[in-house]
């Protein structure tokens, strides 16, 4: 189930060949106008969300061996919520992705991230540092630098749409955050139950703090996110088309960026400790087995 360089390439490769004419993904994907565009978007990215489910899921398990492994996976994500939120605020005066500015402050994930990291690392400020500079550099012409490629890529291509046609974000919004919201509080208690975590520090990104806001739940705000998105922004039907295109590319990314884990030493050295572990604890219950068949015989 992971995907490697080369099909995400080859995937990233196709997206960018489909012409805008007839016969795009996007217009294939919107049969069935009495679909809201929220609906539409999941209906079109069916597919490579169960995909994107399975890979997370898999990894998931991997990563809750060690909590240096956890707060390397989620660094990985660390600098995409930093950058959405980024440029939802650059674009404050645009006149459809400003009207999700008043859930921002709800919404704003990047603070949690540092703070799960650092605390992830037995709540060490300069392991949290030395991993963030790890995901983001500045070189000497004041460019930020992203590791790994596919990170790069990911920002870059944030950078294109919110330059090139801003409102496309939507599918990346809509998409992370409500991820958050809908599955955040299962990872949240997955991840507590394996290290033992006696408090939300280390899995405060999943908290959806609702205090000071009209919401009464977080079902109440999510359904505000679609209304905003299928009713009040009102999207051409152009810009409906570039939402549902790049709404399947939000998983093959993020995909492609999961997968990256396995090509770290953190995730070599948690995984040597399994193994280690494997085959440790099976010698030991055969040992305990063979002593035990002795002694029996010996009574006997």
């Amino acid at each position: 189930v992971t995907m490697g360089k080369d099909e995400f390439r080859n995937i990233t490769n196709h997206h960018q060949r489909i012409p805008s004419n007839k016969g795009t993904m996007a217009e294939t994907i919107v049969e069935g106008k009495d679909l809201s565009l929220s609906q539409r978007m999941v209906k079109s990215t069916k597919n490579v969300h169960d995909k994107s489910d399975r890979l997370v899921n898999l990894k998931l398990a991997m990563v809750l061996t060690s909590k240096e492994l956890y707060a390397e996976a989620i660094s990985l994500f660390w600098p995409i919520y930093r950058e959405l939120e980024s440029l939802l605020e650059e674009n404050k005066e645009h006149k459809q992705l400003k009207m999700l500015l008043p859930l921002l402050e709800t919404l704003r994930r990047a603070p949690m991230f540092e703070e799960d990291i650092k605390s992830m690392l037995g709540g060490s400020e300069e392991l949290a540092v030395e991993l963030q500079n790890r995901r983001c550099t500045t070189d000497e012409n004041g460019k930020q630098i992203y590791t790994p490629p596919e990170l790069q890529a990911y920002i870059d291509n944030l950078h294109q749409l919110s330059k090139e046609n801003p409102v496309v974000l939507v599918a990346y919004i809509y998409a992370m955050y409500g991820a958050i919201m809908a599955g955040g509080s299962i990872i949240q208690r997955t991840v507590k139950r394996a290290f033992s975590l006696k408090s939300d520090k280390g899995v405060e990104i999943f908290n959806v703090d609702l205090q000071g806001t009209s919401f009464s739940n977080i079902k109440a705000f999510r359904n505000e996110m679609k209304r905003i998105l299928d009713e009040y922004m009102k999207l051409t039907p152009e810009q409906e088309e570039a939402v549902l295109k790049e709404a399947p590319m939000v998983f093959v990314r993020n995909n492609a960026l999961v997968a990256t884990v396995k090509d770290t030493t953190v995730f070599a050295s948690a995984m040597t400790n399994l193994y280690r572990y494997l085959i440790i604890i099976p010698s030991i219950v055969a040992g305990g087995v063979a002593i035990l068949a002795y002694y029996r015989r010996s009574s006997s």
